[in-house]
């Protein structure tokens, strides 16, 4: 049995790292199985995955032109606990459950961005504090002219 228990806790994880009631009521099915946890030296914890949904390697907009930023992250070993998107290197707002999206609009800091080329960085946290970030240009143009 303690062979298959990594596999169960895999099971578990994915489970519950999907979200949604279903997801707790799948968890909490599984509290009556063997929970010995085995060494933690065996055990290495995966980094999660992430990316920015857009179609092309930068986000291009004019300045006039409402916008989403979406990241999509996961986590094969765990779960998500912490999407932090930074503009420029600064933190506009750390995002905690899917959907990790942020509206031009929404946030002051965004709003406020002039025309040229900034940086758009996550930072994505799961469960253990493993730590990954990915990053992309946002290009902002004037309504008259082309960057």
């Amino acid at each position: 049995m303690k062979k298959l228990l990594p596999i169960v806790l895999l099971l578990s994880s994915l489970i519950v790292g999907c979200g949604g009631d279903s997801a707790q009521t799948s968890s909490n099915s599984m509290t009556n199985l063997d929970t010995t946890t085995p060494d933690s030296s065996n055990i290495s914890n995966l980094p999660p995955s992430a990316s920015f949904v857009t179609s092309g390697n930068a986000y291009n907009f004019t300045l006039d032109q409402e916008f989403d930023i979406e990241v999509l992250a996961e986590d094969t070993d765990g779960s998500i606990v912490a999407v932090d998107l930074m503009l420029n290197g600064e933190v506009l707002r750390t995002e905690n459950y899917f959907p990790f999206e942020w509206h031009s609009k929404s946030d002051a800091k965004l709003v406020a961005m002039g025309p040229g080329v900034h940086t758009l960085t996550a930072q994505i946290t799961d469960n253990t504090g493993a730590i990954t970030t990915t990053t992309i240009p946002l290009v902002l143009n004037h309504p008259n002219c082309i960057i």
